[in-house]
Parts: structure tokens; sequence; C-alpha cells
């Protein structure tokens, strides 16, 4: 969701490969001093937060307005019937549900963008193939963190969709099945 936020004032013909060219980019697109500001969506999932990290620090000496809104992802509605909706993520929801949602929105200061900005970085240092949302906290793991889950399967005759479609009925919602698919395609070689 904050990529669509920033998409619209980024001009796709000015960016390259280079990631100096995209800095450029990326900061010329920013809201200036003069009363602008820059409004966060994100929710609790590791890919909302490492996104939200790298955007703190990105902004980490912008002298610019900036506020979050942390976005759940379940609710409870009572009418006209009683449900309980769950998500994986922001782009399974209804972005005027989202928007009619009344959710709190709270200023980021420069010191806490500065904050999170050591928190990014030491992120970037650990440079890991993977990291989990684990009780609510992004956390870099081994690559072959969830291997306990496919071992089982590494020799079976099922097809690695088969087992992907029992595997993801065991997964908490959100797991990426591209990643799933590749390691265990992975675990699979001789």
């Amino acid at each position: 969701m904050m990529g669509r936020i920033l998409s619209g004032r980024l001009n796709p013909s000015t960016q390259t490969s280079q990631p100096n060219n995209f800095s450029k980019t990326f900061n010329s697109s920013l809201p200036d001093a003069n009363g602008d500001a820059l409004r966060i969506w994100c929710s609790e999932t590791a890919e909302d937060q490492l996104g939200f990290l790298w955007l703190c620090d990105q902004l980490k000496t912008v002298a610019v307005t900036v506020t979050q809104v942390k976005v759940p992802l379940d609710s409870a509605c009572a009418a006209p019937t009683p449900v309980y909706q769950q998500f994986t993520g922001l782009g399974e929801m209804d972005p005027q549900q989202v928007l009619t949602g009344q959710l709190p929105e709270i200023t980021v200061t420069l010191a806490q963008r500065q904050a999170y900005s050591c928190a990014w970085q030491s992120l970037a240092t650990e440079n890991a193939a993977l990291r989990v949302a684990l009780n609510g906290r992004t956390t870099s793991v081994p690559t072959d963190f969830l291997d306990t889950w496919f071992l089982p399967y590494v020799h079976s005759e099922l097809s690695v969709d088969e087992v992907l479609g029992q595997l993801l009925e065991g997964f908490p919602p959100g797991m990426p099945t591209w990643w799933l698919y590749s390691r265990l395609t992975n675990l699979r070689k001789p």
C-alpha cells in the first residue's frame, strides 16, 4: 500500500536500474517542508514492517510531516450479518472499507524515523535470505527455518503442487507460495 501512495509521484521514465538514480527520483518525489505531509498505511505483516523501516531510513533526514496508519488484518462486523474477517495482507482488503475504518493516525517524528532507520540498517547488515514475523516482531531466520514442515514430503510421490496444497492447509495465512515452492523444489533435488 505504501508503494501505491508514492507511485503517483514518481516518474517511471526517469527510473533506471541504478540505485543512485532511484534514490534521486525517490527523494525528488517526496513532499517538501511547505506543509505537505506523507501518510504511510501499513499492517503487521513482515513485508509491511520491513517496508516501513526502509521508508523511515529514506526519510531519516527529511524535514517533512510523516504519519502512520496501522491497518488491522482482522475485523468483526455486526451488520447486516455477524461476520469475522481475517486478511493476509492489505492487498486483499477493500480500499473503501479501510478508508472508512476511522483508524488512528499517529505522527512519526524525525527522531522516531532515525530510530527506525537504525533498525533497518541492522536488518540490512544481517542480509538474511528469509525474515518472518514471530510474535509480532520481524526477525531474520536461516533459510532452512521451515524445513521441518517440508521433510515428510521430500521423498513423497506427490507432485510439488499437491504437496503445497497440503502444506498450505496447515500454514498460517500469508505464507508466500512462491517461496514454499522454491524451497520444496530445492529440498527434492538429489
